[in-house]
């Protein structure tokens, strides 16, 4: 990974901090369980961006607003059996054979995730709030909607996704070496790029 980190602080006490970032991912797994081994690789680029504004409005009260921003381009490939790995949502007995069936698949992924995001940080006494939001789009693309066939093109996906997700932080202090937390929010995630072969679904 490669970052760089660019801050300021600001007159009025506010401050703001930019970090982009760039990176490359290589993975490569093989299951020998039965007859055929299933093998799957993937080589992928990061890229991010993630910028933050911080002001105090209030006695109280500091608001921090920012953006989140991260990219991945994977190339991946797979052949073996079916269920094995198993999938997400697959139900699957630990030490059970793999079956019969097999299939190989090469895909490539495109997924970009920004989210916008504000909170508070609230101040009352021992008691700090954090109360925030954060709203992600999500870029999905692939190479492949539906498993290949003979002599017809492929058909490539794009979706957008929206996740709307609030959050509440709370802090509470009764002793200088005591600090008490908890947290309640909503949280959303891009499917992985394993997940997303038009063979071998998820």
């Amino acid at each position: 990974r490669g970052f760089v980190r660019y801050s300021k602080l600001l007159a009025d006490g506010s401050s703001f901090v930019v970090t982009p970032s760039i990176g490359y991912d290589t993975s490569s797994s093989v299951t020998r369980f039965g007859p055929i081994p299933t093998t799957s690789a993937a080589d992928a680029w990061r890229y991010g961006l993630r910028g933050a504004y911080r002001r105090r409005v209030g006695k109280r009260t500091t608001l921090s607003v920012g953006l989140d921003m991260l990219g991945t381009a994977t190339s991946s490939r797979r052949s073996g059996s079916l269920d094995i790995p198993p999938r997400e949502g697959d139900i699957f007995v630990f030490g059970r054979p793999p079956g019969e069936d097999v299939n190989a698949d090469q895909w490539h992924n495109h997924i970009l995730d920004v989210a916008p995001y504000v909170f508070a940080e609230i101040a009352l006494g021992k008691l700090t709030l954090q109360p925030g939001l954060r709203i992600d789009g999500v870029l999905i693309e692939g190479s492949a909607l539906k498993p290949a066939i003979v002599g017809i093109a492929l058909i490539g996906i794009s979706r957008l996704d929206w996740g709307v997700d609030p959050r509440l932080s709370m802090a509470y202090k009764p002793h200088k070496r005591l600090t008490l937390t908890a947290a309640v929010g909503i949280y959303h995630q891009a499917p992985e790029p394993s997940e997303l072969s038009a063979v071998f679904g998820n």
